[in-house]
């Protein structure tokens, strides 16, 4: 039996629209992975690396990068888009369970937007 909306808590109700906001897979994984982490551990804030592969260039595309410049201006754009996506995402969904986000390698980044 499906529960609607009307019997919800007004958390839970806020929780799922937070979710439902958020529109890829890997926000599924993420949600789960607070959930545990809230439910098995006395951790509110967590260190993600978001942000460390597109700074270093470490996804395995940038080795075909027809030039080091090439790599870099796409390097430049996905850390201005990362606080455009990925970390907001994984913000709503640690956010879901009482966590807080710690993305040492974006904050300054998302900051200066």
């Amino acid at each position: 039996m499906q529960v609607g909306f009307t019997r919800l808590s007004p958390e839970e109700r806020d929780r799922r629209i937070r979710l439902k906001s958020l529109p890829d897979k890997a926000r599924g994984r993420m949600y789960l992975i607070s959930k545990c982490i809230r439910e098995k551990t006395d951790n509110i804030v967590i260190f993600l690396g978001q942000g460390s592969d597109e700074l270093t260039q470490g996804y395995i595309y940038f080795l075909k990068a027809p030039s080091p410049k090439v790599a870099a201006e796409d390097s430049e754009r996905l850390m201005k888009e990362l606080c455009l996506f990925d970390v907001l995402r994984a913000d709503k969904t640690t956010d879901a369970h009482g966590l807080e986000l710690g993305s040492p390698h974006a904050t300054t980044l998302c900051l200066k937007r």
